[in-house]
């Protein structure tokens, strides 16, 4: 597990390809009936904001240690197993690294208060729009007309099969004139 944590910290482009590969997969999963080109391609696009925002995460950091990626990969590594070096150059670049990590996770407040914000709105949003809950499929199928006319067979009543009655559990007639199987349980008569 480490060599991996340590081939994706000096990857830069291993990290960006698995995180879209990643993504397209649960976008996929999500929504089944999409391209998966199409997914892929938009994914990748989405990912551009992330990719901008790591590497500039890593070039301040780079900055700060005066390391390049590899002596960054190692500070880390050191950070992880706290282990603290023995070289005064490689100490203070480690207690640079450690400044500017704590300095970027304690000095965002407005970073959480943004992103409750955010999701919030989404959440709220995506109450407004979305519409009344639709009946299921076998609810939603044509039924006849409730002012007693007859059904398409033309000999059949709009009422209930079971009592004969409107009682609002109209089944549905096919055109050849036989009733479809009903989606609830036979109504008794009263």
């Amino acid at each position: 597990m480490n060599r991996l944590h340590t081939f994706l910290t000096r990857n830069l482009w291993a990290q960006v390809v698995l995180s879209v590969l990643g993504a397209s997969a649960l976008v996929l999963l999500i929504s089944p009936g999409e391209s998966p080109t199409a997914v892929l391609i938009r994914v990748a696009f989405s990912s551009l904001g992330g990719v901008a925002v790591l590497l500039a995460v890593r070039r301040k950091e780079k900055r700060a240690t005066g390391t390049d990626t590899t002596g960054l990969v190692t500070l880390d590594g050191r950070i992880r197993s706290g282990e603290v070096p023995t070289d005064p150059a490689e100490r203070e670049a480690l207690r640079a690294l450690v400044a500017k990590r704590l300095h970027r996770t304690r000095n965002r407040p407005w970073a959480l208060a943004f992103l409750v914000l955010l999701f919030g709105g989404v959440a709220v949003l995506t109450a407004l729009t979305a519409g009344p809950a639709r009946p299921s499929a076998s609810a939603s199928s044509p039924s006849p007309s409730r002012s007693g006319s007859t059904s398409r067979a033309g000999s059949r009543s709009a009422g209930c099969t079971g009592c004969g009655r409107r009682c609002g559990r109209s089944r549905a007639w096919r055109p050849d004139g036989i009733p479809e199987r009903p989606a609830y349980p036979p109504h008794t008569p009263t």
